[in-house]
């Protein structure tokens, strides 16, 4: 039995890494190349602080967050809850102390998704049972697949990525949504299935 992949995906209301605010999360559980579990909220946030224009790519709607969203406390604790559940990556502290991680993947993820998540964390005090040594970023992945080839992808984008390997994206911007796409697409860009 493989060790499970937490695939991740956050939408913001904007691009800027120290002050976006999260506005969705969303996670799939994968062992042996199945989902076991899928998680996601919609984040109670200051649309004051929010780009309107990032709004309308995600997907917002007043109405929907009004009935359905949390508080980015409670979908920050729901997310660790699901991370140390899932947790198998031995890591040891600068002190000397053993504890496990889940192994996270995202798209983009290094570059922006998990800095996000640790700001997020750390506004709280909150432990993120992850570590940036342990996050499977498909863009990368997307680059070292295709670094010497002449037939690609039109670009490394999740929308591009799944358009190449024809795995439907029917709501690009929605969390849960990308974070499927990346379970399907990483096996693919692994060599995988093929």
């Amino acid at each position: 039995m493989s060790k499970p992949l937490v695939c991740f995906d956050l939408e913001t209301g904007g691009l800027d890494i120290a002050t976006a605010p999260i506005i969705q999360m969303a996670a799939v559980v994968m062992e042996d190349g199945k989902e076991v579990m899928a998680w996601e909220r919609k984040v109670a946030f200051d649309a004051d602080l929010a780009e309107p224009r990032a709004l309308e790519i995600n997907h917002y709607d007043h109405a929907v967050w009004q009935r359905e969203a949390v508080s980015r406390r409670q979908a920050l604790h729901e997310l660790y809850a699901l991370c140390s559940r899932n947790a198998w990556v031995q890591q040891t502290s600068k002190a000397g102390y053993s504890y496990k991680v889940a192994m996270l993947c995202g798209h983009n993820a290094v570059g922006y998704d998990f800095p996000i998540l640790q700001r997020e964390f750390s506004s709280y005090s909150l432990f993120l049972p992850a570590a940036y040594s342990c996050v499977l970023d498909t863009l990368h992945l997307a680059r070292w697949r295709f670094w010497d080839t002449e037939r690609r992808p039109s670009s490394f984008s999740l929308e591009a990525l799944c358009a190449w390997y024809e795995i439907a994206l029917p709501g690009a911007h929605d969390a849960l949504c990308d974070a499927r796409a990346v379970a399907q697409i990483i096996p693919l860009l692994r060599g995988e299935n093929q």
